[in-house]
């Protein structure tokens, strides 16, 4: 009795023909096309991956470590998205509002990007680039006045460590593009409004530069009161100690001082000396108004 069936001489020839047939070969195109839709599926499963178990907790992290820094005031971020790939990560709807006056929000941010200079890799640096897209600030006299008066300086407030804890990365280039600004005070008095207002300043941590006072480039312009010119232009140095160190030209025509109240001329001048040096407060001056 056999344990196995003998093949007989049809199922040899059978098996003998299987050998012999060529297994198809794989196109180039077909092989790039196999690979192409295994690495696209991998991508969408990291970045729902990422979304789920990663943006969600980090946005949670990212502001309490934000409102840890903060004195006086709140932020609240609605979306955070993180790009393992780019290793940058973008804050979307984040509104920051002053404890004592919470209404209105001192400042409604739509995007904030934060990423890898890669620039400054060239020099050896490892920094971040930031920028803020469209932001609108709006403050009323009352904001205003709590914030002249509060006793805690303003380099002391927090914002510097605040927007140190949204990203790993020290800042070496922060932009902020198409800015609405808006100052409300009371009486008969024009709302003071800057629109369209573009800020870079490049080269904080001094990755490029020479050793020098002021080694950071810094720029501002916009529109005052739809009409107005207003320009910024100099040097700065951002880790100076106890206070950062500016030397600007501060440029602004077609406009009347005379449309803004007391008040906002007391803050403003208050503010400026608070981030200027006395001598180098000397530098700012204004273009006369020009006869149109």
């Amino acid at each position: 009795m056999y344990l196995y069936r003998p093949w007989d001489k049809e199922t040899m020839s059978g098996f003998t023909n299987f050998l012999k047939t060529k297994t198809p070969r794989i196109s180039r195109r077909q092989l790039l096309i196999g690979l192409g839709t295994t690495a696209a599926v991998l991508i969408v499963m990291i970045v729902a991956y990422v979304r789920v178990f990663v943006d969600e907790p980090l946005r949670r992290t990212v502001e309490h470590n934000v409102n840890q820094r903060l004195k006086g005031y709140t932020a609240r971020i609605g979306v955070l998205h993180f790009h393992p790939l780019r290793l940058s990560l973008d804050l979307e709807d984040t509104s920051i509002v002053q404890d004592a006056h919470p209404e209105p929000p001192v400042a409604h941010i739509p995007l904030l990007h934060a990423g890898v200079h890669w620039r400054a890799l060239l020099h050896g640096r490892f920094v971040a680039d930031f920028l803020i897209d469209s932001p609108k600030f709006d403050i009323n006299l009352r904001q205003a006045q709590k914030e002249v008066e509060d006793k805690t300086p303003v380099t002391d407030r927090g914002w510097q460590d605040a927007l140190q804890e949204i990203y790993p990365l020290k800042i070496n280039v922060f932009r902020v593009e198409n800015a609405d600004i808006t100052y409300v005070d009371e009486g008969p008095f024009k709302p003071l409004r800057l629109s369209k207002v573009n800020f870079q300043a490049y080269d904080i941590r001094n990755t490029r530069s020479k050793q020098s006072t002021y080694p950071s480039e810094i720029h501002l312009d916009g529109i005052l009161f739809d009409s107005g010119k207003v320009v910024l232009d100099g040097r700065a140095d951002f880790l100076a100690k106890p206070f950062p160190g500016i030397n600007l030209i501060f440029l602004c025509n077609r406009w009347s001082s005379t449309i803004l109240s007391p008040s906002f001329n007391v803050i403003m001048w208050t503010s400026v000396r608070v981030f200027c040096r006395p001598t180098e407060c000397s530098n700012m001056r204004r273009i006369p108004k020009q006869r149109t």
